[in-house]
């Protein structure tokens, strides 16, 4: 399949669309002999008019059968707050946040799925319902998440909690966040909490050709601390495949000295973190990632667990993916619940 070409300062069908928006603001996309077109406004208040022009005009977007698709990719910005709480605009690129904090000795535990394109912004991870939670001490999205602003299709905006580190802000946003992806509008802003990078981190990988003895590892080092950031497994299909358990640990210098010498088996564990190999290997065996609780699998498919979130990923061929249904949408109990209980 061949990437779609866009057009800057393409000329729409609606006027009060070409009127409203600059010439870098609108796009026409072709791919296969079909063209629509993207609207990607530059600030919430010309997209809260923009929605509402729509709206008013009865204009179809963001379906597949329409010709018209609205794009919060340019709010890219991010700033840092007092207490070091990070401000992140909806089209921000994760990694490229990521590189960026790190300059600053700063991290958020946002994780992408195994297989994510390295432009998903952080609003695509958090709404895609595929998060790992944030894993970092272990917290709950609704602990790390403080607040988000939201525009509705209609064009009304809405918000959520906000910079401050508030207890007020966690439970409310916890109660919307299920599903919130089927909420029909686009989040604009996020408010996250930051972490200064820990003096050391230790990526440790252990190897196993049985599954047997793979689990017996595991709860061993699950039992073992409580301060995990990471105690994952991979397995094959195919009998004769090494299988692994991926581990990530914190602390100081003097902690993890501490760690090395009590560890169960830590002497036969390789000091590397071989997230990044596996999925370079999983990319080019042209896999794809689902949420799932499939346990048996085909030899050329792999599971991917997080055994602190207890979630699970079956990867499997790209052509021969078919996607498990997804619970019904509850958007609109979420968001009466978050407005009563604000």
């Amino acid at each position: 399949m061949t990437n779609p070409r866009e057009t800057p300062g393409a000329q729409t069908p609606w006027p009060c669309v070409n009127q409203l928006l600059a010439e870098d603001e609108r796009f026409e996309v072709a791919n296969v002999g079909q063209t629509r077109f993207l609207l990607a406004p530059k600030t919430p208040s010309r997209l809260v008019a923009l929605l509402y022009c729509l709206h008013q005009q009865r204009i179809p977007f963001n379906a597949s059968s329409v010709a018209c698709c609205v794009s919060t990719r340019a709010f890219s910005h991010w700033m840092i707050h007092e207490q070091d709480v990070l401000e992140i605009g909806a089209g921000c690129s994760l990694r490229e946040l990521q590189s960026s904090l790190f300059e600053k000795q700063l991290e958020v535990n946002v994780e992408e799925s195994p297989l994510a394109s390295s432009k998903q912004s952080v609003s695509e991870l958090i709404l895609s319902g595929q998060i790992t939670d944030l894993q970092l001490k272990q917290e709950n999205l609704s602990e790390a998440l403080l607040g988000i602003e939201w525009i509705t299709e209609q064009g009304c905006q809405l918000q959520w909690g906000g910079p401050q580190r508030s207890g007020l802000a966690g439970p409310t946003l916890h109660k919307l966040l299920e599903d919130l992806q089927h909420l029909p509008g686009f989040p604009v802003k996020m408010y996250l909490k930051t972490y200064h990078v820990p003096a050391m981190r230790l990526y440790l990988t252990w190897s196993f050709r049985h599954l047997d003895a793979l689990w017996e590892q595991f709860h061993q080092l699950k039992r073992f601390s409580s301060s995990w950031e990471r105690l994952d497994c991979v397995w094959s299909g195919q009998a004769q495949s090494q299988n692994f358990i991926l581990a990530q640990i914190s602390g100081l210098k003097e902690e993890m000295e501490s760690f090395a010498q009590l560890c169960p088996g830590y002497l036969l564990a390789q000091r590397q973190d071989k997230r990044i190999q596996l999925k370079q290997f999983f990319n080019q065996q042209s896999l794809q990632a689902y949420l799932s609780s499939k346990q048996s699998l085909q030899p050329d498919e792999y599971i991917w667990y997080h055994g602190l979130t207890e979630k699970t990923w079956w990867l499997t061929p790209r052509l021969l993916a078919s996607r498990e249904e997804s619970v019904k949408p509850l958007w609109k109990q979420h968001l009466r619940e978050s407005l009563n209980n604000g």
